[in-house]
């Protein structure tokens, strides 16, 4: 294999690592105003309907 088939080989397995990473993070970040409901805990909000 040449250094030109190795080098996009190696794009394409970094793509797919950033790609994978990048869904991780989203689904632990949390949405604005969920970091409070955290905090006070969903029993506060809850109560106030």
């Amino acid at each position: 294999m040449n250094d030109e088939g190795l080098e996009t080989m190696n794009i394409s397995f970094l793509r797919g690592h950033v790609s994978q990473l990048t869904q991780i993070v989203s689904q632990f970040a949390l949405k604005p105003g969920e970091e409070e409901v955290k905090k006070k805990g969903w029993w506060h909000f809850w109560m106030q309907k």
